[in-house]
């Protein structure tokens, strides 16, 4: 699929016609100061990275008992003792 990219500036853009365009297929690079800030593009292109973002999802608890803390990790330490 070789396609060319919209470019649109950031001040300009209108995002429903933005959104309608990505919609048909359209990939749309915004720009500000005539630099590239964001690539808006269809789903379908980024399906994949959506996916795999779906897999990785965080588990809480995988790091029980990899870290110890000293019983005194939230004493007052000598140095600060001026500023309490």
């Amino acid at each position: 699929m070789n396609q060319t990219m919209l470019t649109v500036n950031a001040d300009e853009a209108k995002i429903p016609e933005l959104l309608n365009a990505t919609a048909e297929g359209q990939i749309i690079l915004i720009t500000q100061q005539d630099a590239p800030v964001a690539i808006l593009s269809p789903i379908s292109i980024n399906q994949p990275v959506l996916e795999k973002r779906q897999k990785c999802q965080r588990q809480l608890g995988t790091a029980t008992g990899l870290f110890t803390l000293s019983e005194d990790f939230d004493k007052p330490l000598e140095d600060f003792k001026g500023y309490q």
